[in-house]
């Protein structure tokens, strides 16, 4: 067993995209950043792509946008984490962390621990939804609107919220925040939705296409404005929107420690497909 670098995302997809579609649903976030890679290559400074391969097969994928965590694709073959480990190490020497199945992240956060002594933590546990129909929730006052260039500034403020109170592992939350509203406000595959009473109360993003399904996310309602039913509402007006325009199914995740998001989510239709962990690591130098 080899790992296999790409500096050219067509020619990774070419040679990994069956492998993720085989299990989309669990590979939805590699699969919507390869769109995002094919779509709007500029967003992603020299991203890593990689395949452990045994043979002629692929049999384990990895993926880096730096400076974010290390993500993996779902596999049957546990024992391909170690190859993908080698080679992350030959590329950085260090990571901030990684993200993927629950199982394979708690795994490859072993292994990264016993080559390299960066001390491994979950960050944060998922569930990874699907929604293929909507079930609508009780009605809300206000009304849809995409967001546009002239919201920029308000939404870097919400984007940089929303980091700042998920965890979301993505560095700087003002400088991710940034660069995911340009990424939103670029991209003709992506888009930012609002609902507003008579102001934007609630925004939900969509992008990165997968094959059959896109991914919904992020969720934001400022603090003032929950409890009303905004996010549920709009969550499924974008859901719905989504599935009109022939995606077949819709993905989501959440935070497990979220009682409420998980259980609004399945309320307007979303059904759990898998778990994923994000855990973060750390050196020496950056404890105390």
């Amino acid at each position: 067993m080899r790992a296999e670098r790409f500096s050219d995302v067509g020619e990774f997809t070419a040679a990994v995209g069956a492998f993720l579609a085989h299990n989309e649903a669990l590979n939805n976030l590699p699969l919507g950043i390869m769109s995002t890679l094919r779509t709007n290559p500029g967003h992603y400074r020299e991203p890593y792509l990689a395949a452990a391969v045994d043979g002629d097969e692929v049999v384990a994928v990895a993926m880096r946008t730096p400076p974010h965590n290390l993500i993996l694709a779902h596999t049957d073959r546990p024992e391909a984490l170690a190859v993908l480990a080698d080679d992350a190490i030959q590329a950085f020497g260090t990571l901030p962390g990684v993200v993927g199945p629950q199982a394979l992240a708690l795994q490859f956060m072993e292994l990264w621990q016993a080559r390299t002594g960066q001390r491994g933590v979950v960050q944060v546990g998922e569930r990874i939804y699907e929604a293929k129909a909507v079930t609508w929730p009780r009605a809300v006052s206000g009304s849809l609107r995409q967001a546009a260039e002239s919201d920029r500034s308000w939404l870097v403020d919400w984007f940089e919220a929303f980091h700042s109170e998920a965890a979301t592992g993505m560095g700087d939350p003002r400088q991710a925040a940034e660069r995911g509203v340009e990424r939103f406000l670029q991209d003709d595959t992506a888009g930012l939705w609002l609902w507003q009473d008579p102001e934007p109360v609630s925004l939900v993003g969509s992008s990165g296409p997968t094959g059959t399904g896109i991914r919904v996310g992020p969720v934001y309602t400022p603090r003032t404005q929950r409890g009303h039913g905004y996010a549920s509402w709009l969550t499924a007006e974008v859901t719905q929107l989504r599935l009109s325009q022939g995606y077949g199914r819709v993905f989501l995740y959440t935070d497990l420690a979220n009682s409420t998001s998980n259980k609004i989510y399945q309320a307007v239709g979303y059904r759990p497909v898998g778990d994923a962990a994000q855990c973060q690591f750390r050196g020496p130098e950056t404890e105390g």
